[in-house]
């Protein structure tokens, strides 16, 4: 049992992406650690059945944010005191990763000693951070595109005793900012993001360099520095910044970042101005596939490297122009917020080929690719089963064109996928016997791979997965001491095609298929790493809507311990979400069954506008 528990171990690589945070106990369950505790998922799931949630839910574990945060913090101390740097470091969190009440509460809880911020990107992102309870000793930045609303409410922060920075991103942010400054007669301090040249790495390079959206060119910082002057302002702008894109695979690109952001801040400094914060923006990668590499779902370094990297550059290019240290300010969101929650949803249903030589039907006569195959069939052997494998292919694509044509029947197509697919077991069963692996044939692996049908909607619960492909680590949290047998590819209830998970984590780092288990009744699965923009890009396709959470933690005794629960979107909150408001409901209601007549109808009816949007399955849990 043991060996098969670390061959699942392997084959899941969760000692790769599971930063120390997950991990595999001597029953095969998944466990969460908090330090030398931990607790079981499917123990979690038990808790909030009991509490009547059922899947597919999200599972949040609170301490990981306070891991992270201590995580990073830790980091950049460390840099700072290995390079002697004199400037002192400001984290904040970008809210549009999690704008979730509950989780924002918690991380500035934990973030509370160590002065962390927080920073918005629209009106209503920093409206909610104003109504939060930041650390008065913390920044808080204003990025993006604003209106006079955006940059009023700004004021209104500073006005609240707020530590406000508006990040400039145009020159016309910034009039508009000194009109608002002449009315209220105060004005929070001012950044400016500079557009430069270096592009980031991996998915969301694109965002920057040359052509990026945001940022100031060379000529606006010159013409902003004019309008600051003109106005007597040039005190009010402490702060510059750029951000190279999320996801960031590797660190040499911050390096190259932080070099040509250093010249710009020496040729402002020359200018005149006191800068106070160099703000490199976030970008932090998360190690999804667990390959520690450059591809898309990687990063090829660990927090401590970043934080050395960008603590050692910044005091080079300091020391290169004769420059005073400027604060650090980090906008890291990804890797504070992504450990913390995991998707739990269960099994409805394994979509495989079920049938057997005792579905075939005996026909007056045999067409050729039928003949053909039930010959490959019953003189397969050890030294031709690699051949045969290859000409059943051949002989089931001409079968398919012969039926396309009406040159054979409905059952002999069906005689000949049935044939194909015991041949298609024999040629595993032998390769086994003679130690080959089937796994490396590309076409069997597409052929033997069965669909497995979870309980929960990609686009509103990993949309990350089918909009831009994003690879999550998905695995069983139980039943691992037994071998996972099976290939699978995880599908969702929804009725789109592209309801489909096609990336997965692997030993090797990526797979088009997962391992799993033959159908169980009792078979939960977790899609982890997915607390960061999972939630807030998630709509209610389908009139899913939102699913139930739960939010544990590992108390002193080492016991699991409920923080909060929440029930999932029932059917009455998405239709009110899309302008079925009751009166409507109970108005066409009440006219579709004045027909009927029947008021027992009418109210099993109505009252299922109280049920959970997902599927409610019926298990008999494993003692």
């Amino acid at each position: 049992m043991r060996s098969t528990i670390r061959d699942n171990i392997r084959r899941f690589g969760i000692e790769n992406w599971g930063a120390d945070y997950f991990a595999v106990n001597t029953r095969g369950e998944v466990v969460v650690r908090n330090g030398d505790d931990s607790i079981a998922l499917v123990d979690v799931l038990r808790e909030a059945e009991a509490q009547g949630l059922s899947a597919p839910m999200i599972m949040r574990f609170p301490f990981l944010v306070r891991e992270q945060i201590e995580k990073f913090h830790n980091a950049f101390r460390n840099a700072k005191r290995e390079f002697n740097y004199k400037g002192k470091h400001q984290a904040l969190f970008p809210i549009k990763v999690n704008q979730n009440r509950h989780f924002i509460e918690r991380l500035l809880h934990y973030g509370q000693e160590f002065s962390y911020g927080l920073e918005a990107g629209t009106k209503a992102e920093l409206f909610a951070v104003l109504v939060s309870d930041v650390p008065e000793t913390a920044l808080i930045t204003c990025n993006g595109f604003k209106d006079r609303e955006f940059l009023d409410l700004a004021v209104l922060g500073k006005q609240m005793g707020k530590d406000i920075c508006v990040i400039i991103e145009g020159i016309e942010e910034l009039t508009g900012l000194i009109e608002i400054y002449r009315r209220a007669e105060i004005i929070p301090s001012i950044g400016f993001r500079i557009k430069l040249s270096t592009r980031g790495s991996g998915k969301w390079e694109a965002s920057s360099g040359d052509n990026a959206k945001f940022g100031l060119t060379s000529t606006e910082i010159l013409i902003a520095l004019d309008i600051l002057r003109e106005h007597n302002l040039m005190d009010t702008l402490n702060l510059l910044h750029f951000h190279i894109g999320s996801q960031i695979t590797n660190v040499r690109t911050m390096k190259r970042a932080i070099k040509e952001a250093g010249i710009i801040f020496a040729e402002v400094v020359k200018l005149g101005v006191n800068i106070e914060y160099l703000n490199i923006g976030g970008g932090i990668g998360v190690d999804y596939s667990g390959s520690r590499s450059t591809n898309m779902a990687s990063a090829e370094y660990s927090v401590a490297e970043f934080a050395n990297d960008v603590v050692f550059t910044i005091s080079d290019v300091c020391e290169k122009f004769k420059l005073k240290q400027p604060g650090i300010v980090t906008e890291s969101g990804r890797v504070i917020a992504a450990y913390h929650s995991v998707v739990v949803t269960d099994l409805v249903e394994i979509m495989g080929a079920e049938f057997d030589l005792s579905h075939y039907r005996e026909t007056e006569t045999m067409v050729k690719p039928v003949a053909e195959l039930t010959y490959t069939l019953n003189h397969m052997n050890e030294r031709n089963y690699v051949e045969y494998y290859h000409d059943a292919i051949e002989l089931k694509e001409e079968l398919k064109t012969m039926f396309t044509m009406g040159f054979c029947s409905l059952v002999d197509k069906s005689n000949g996928e049935i044939l194909f697919q015991e041949i298609v077991e024999k040629t595993i069963e032998i390769a086994f016997s003679v130690g080959e692996n089937f796994e490396r044939d590309p076409f069997m692996r597409k052929y033997l791979a069965e669909k497995y049908l979870l309980n929960f909607s990609v686009f509103n619960s990993v949309p990350d997965s089918w909009a831009v492909g994003q690879l999550f680590p998905i695995m069983p949290l139980k039943h691992l001491e037994r071998p996972c047998d099976n290939l699978g590819v995880v599908t969702d209830i929804t009725c789109d095609s592209d309801g489909t998970i096609f990336r997965y984590q692997s030993e090797h780092g990526e797979s088009e298929y997962l391992p799993l288990h033959d159908e169980m009744d009792d078979y939960p699965i977790g899609i982890f790493l997915t607390g960061a923009y999972q939630e807030v890009l998630a709509n209610k396709h389908n009139l899913l809507g939102q699913m139930s959470e739960i939010s544990v933690d590992i108390n002193s005794d080492g016991k699991l311990s409920v923080v909060s629960t929440a029930h999932g979107d029932s059917i009455k909150d998405v239709l009110n979400s899309m302008y079925y408001d009751d009166a409507f409901i109970h108005s066409q209601a009440k006219k579709c069954f004045k027909k009927v007549d029947n008021p027992k109808l009418h109210r099993r009816f109505m009252s299922y506008l109280n049920s959970y949007t997902y599927m409610k399955r019926e298990h008999k849990r494993e003692e």
